[in-house]
This record gives structure tokens, C-alpha cells and sequence, in this order.
């Protein structure tokens, strides 16, 4: 929120990084897409850079969901107090026991193991983590800035779905975790 520097990017073919012509609009679209579909009694994982400047955390109070929970960004630099009043909790990272680490900022793939599976994360806006030297994504993260999400929340089954059950990721996911666990790799 308030991050005037959204409707000042370019991606790297010279189009806007966010559609939007002033930084009330970004705002107010972000607000209204999240009510639109969180409910005010959910649990949301927010996965940082919650607001530029710190009078613009307290926008975080008008969107649903009675239990936020921050997963803090390299952007949230204001004191932990100031996100408790919106937030139920505030962490660096969390873990879910279907094997999804969530974080701001893509882990680093020698993490994945036992533990975890997929990474969803943001940080990178409309980039992709994309191995060294391959031009396609790797399958291990999923990325829900605004860009990827046509700046609305994803219900967390949805996130699961696409993670888990979309075309052989299931498959690839398993085949990867055990290369990791083999090469004694993650946790």
C-alpha cells in the first residue's frame, strides 16, 4: 500500500508493472478485490511489503479477515508494533504440514526436502524463479505477487490445487524432493 513506485515500473518490454494510473487507484483496487472475496472471519497469510510508508499499514484495517497473519518483508521496516495492530501474528516465514514454506522472498532450492515441497512466495513481482541457464519456471515455487494474482488473495485450497495437482507436478515435486534427500540437501 502507498508505494507510488507500483505505477512508475516498467517490466523489461517497456508496459507498465501495474495497470493503474495513480497510487489511490492501486490501493482502492487491491482493497476492494480482497473483500471481495476473503471473508471477515479468515485467516490470511499476507506475504509482506504490506505498505511503503507507515501511515499506509493502518489501510491493512479495512480489509477482511478477523486473523492476518504477516509474513514479514524485506519492505517492513517499521517496528513490530505498528503491524500488530492489524496483524494476529507477524513471522518470517510458515510452514504447512501439505509441504508449502511460504515467504516473501524465494528460499534458496538447497532448502526443499522432507520438509517442504513448494515455496510460495512473492518478492519478485511478474518474474518467475527460473533454474540457472533453463527458461522455464521451476515447478518448486509459486509465486503470488499482485501481478501473478490479478491482484486478488487466493484461497489457500486454490494455491494448494495449482501446487500439487496441476498436470505431473505432483510427480515432478516427489522425483525432486528425493534428488534433494539424496544429495542430503534440505531438512
Amino acid at each position: 500500500m502507498g508505494d507510488e513506485d507500483m505505477c512508475k515500473l516498467v517490466k523489461a518490454d517497456g508496459h507498465p508493472l501495474r495497470p493503474f494510473s495513480t497510487i489511490e487507484e492501486h490501493d482502492e483496487t487491491i482493497i476492494a478485490n480482497w473483500n471481495k472475496v476473503v471473508p471477515k472471519d479468515a485467516r490470511v497469510y499476507v506475504l509482506g511489503d504490506v505498505a511503503q510508508k507507515k501511515s499506509d499499514i493502518a489501510k491493512i484495517g479495512r480489509l477482511n479477515g478477523s486473523r492476518k497473519i504477516l509474513i514479514a518483508g524485506n519492505h517492513d521496516i517499521y517496528p513490530t508494533s505498528e503491524y500488530a495492530k492489524y496483524f494476529k501474528d507477524i513471522r518470517g516465514t510458515h510452514r504447512l504440514e501439505s509441504g508449502i514454506l511460504m515467504s516473501h522472498i524465494p528460499v534458496h532450492p538447497s532448502t526443499f526436502g522432507k520438509a517442504h515441497k513448494v515455496n510460495v512466495h512473492g518478492h519478485i513481482h511478474d518474474k518467475r524463479v527460473t533454474p540457472a541457464g533453463d527458461r522455464y519456471p521451476d515447478i518448486r515455487y509459486f509465486c503470488v505477487s499482485c501481478e501473478h494474482i490479478n491482484y486478488t488473495p487466493m484461497e489457500l485450497g486454490a494455491v494448494e490445487i495449482e501446487v500439487f495437482h496441476f498436470g505431473n507436478r505432483a510427480k515432478a515435486l516427489d522425483e525432486l524432493t528425493k534428488q534433494s534427500q539424496e544429495l542430503k540437501m534440505g531438512y
